[in-house]
């Protein structure tokens, strides 16, 4: 590990599948403008290296323990266990299992430096009963126009408890 590369990662306009530029050693994922999306990362590992994690060597351990003590399930018995075992193998490698290299969501924006479309104007609309305004009112809380929460008062024993909890060391 202690011979990896950094890389650096760019976004372009388009909709293709990400290329690689080797000489510069960077990834171009492609975007359509204005889109966000989230991508998984995750590391990668040889098959050889696979070996020597205990994670995988528990896996393993736990498929051949239920081939073993489970006699009435038939599908670990089957042909199709190699498949399993061929399937998770590739996953792990390809750094897609999730206990073997547990992945990072990254966060794509492929921003711009002004809207693309043009804007639209609506009619806003506030029509309501006042019963939430009527509610507030009977419980107090629009006595103050700059109160933003409902609160027991700034003399109430519960706003100074945390303050007041605090003594001085020695």
């Amino acid at each position: 590990w202690q011979a990896t590369l950094p890389f650096r990662l760019a976004l372009a306009h388009g909709d293709g599948p990400p290329q690689w530029d080797a000489a510069s050693r960077t990834l171009t994922a492609q975007m359509p403008k204005g889109c966000m999306a989230v991508v998984p990362l995750s590391s990668y590992t040889s098959a050889d290296d696979l070996k020597l994690m205990g994670v995988w060597q528990w896996l393993r351990e736990r498929i051949e323990q239920l081939a073993q003590n489970q006699a009435s399930r038939q599908s670990l018995r089957e042909p199709g266990d190699a498949d399993v075992i061929a399937h998770i193998l590739q996953r792990a490698v390809e750094g897609g299992h999730w206990m073997i290299s547990p992945p990072r969501l990254l966060t794509l924006v492929h921003a711009v430096q002004q809207p693309l479309g043009l804007p639209q104007f609506v009619a806003a609309s506030t029509d309501h009963d006042g019963a939430a305004e009527a509610n507030a009112l009977a419980r107090g809380w629009l006595t103050n126009p700059l109160q933003t929460a409902p609160s027991t008062g700034r003399d109430a024993p519960e706003e100074g408890a945390a303050l007041t909890a605090w003594r001085r060391p020695g």
